[in-house]
């Protein structure tokens, strides 16, 4: 990111704005490849420690939405930068969805640990949750970056997951 602010601390808060968006979309990237592997494998210990570690992203959206609310108070942040924590705003709720998912992955992985052999359908889903993952990764570099282009790719992507 460019240092084009006069005020060189609301560069510092931009960046820190950044390393929270880019902590909470890792952890829910992580967790959604555990979850997923966990009912692939139909991994109830695994699966029962991805639901608590929920909180963590719950805690970190919170943040995120609290330092936002101060930034925008205390900077009265114009145009581009007012997009930017904005779209923070927008993200992290984006990224508490994704580890909301993953919890509730983690749970049916309890509930279908005595059922039926799915093999041909959670071959799906793990096909599935890696161009998921994938995406996430993608999304998160293209804010951090600041790249259209990636974000629309990204989308464009979407169809194959649907």
């Amino acid at each position: 990111m460019s240092n084009d602010h006069i005020v060189s601390s609301f560069d510092t808060d931009l960046s820190r704005l950044d390393n929270m968006i880019a902590e909470m979309g890792g952890l829910a990237e992580s967790q959604l490849a555990r979850s997923v592997e966990a009912l692939c494998k139909k991994d109830v210990k695994a699966a029962e420690r991805i639901v608590p570690a929920d909180k963590r992203i719950d805690e970190l959206e919170k943040e995120i939405y609290d330092f936002t609310v101060k930034l925008i108070a205390l900077r009265q942040p114009m145009a581009a930068d007012l997009r930017i924590v904005i779209s923070a705003i927008k993200i992290s709720s984006v990224i508490e969805r994704i580890g909301d998912y993953a919890k509730n992955i983690s749970k049916r992985t309890v509930v279908l640990k005595n059922g039926p052999s799915l093999l041909g359908p959670l071959k799906t889903v793990s096909r599935m949750g890696d161009l998921v993952q994938n995406m996430i990764n993608h999304a998160l570099d293209a804010y951090i970056e600041r790249d259209a282009e990636k974000a629309a790719d990204v989308r464009a992507r979407d169809r194959e997951v649907d």
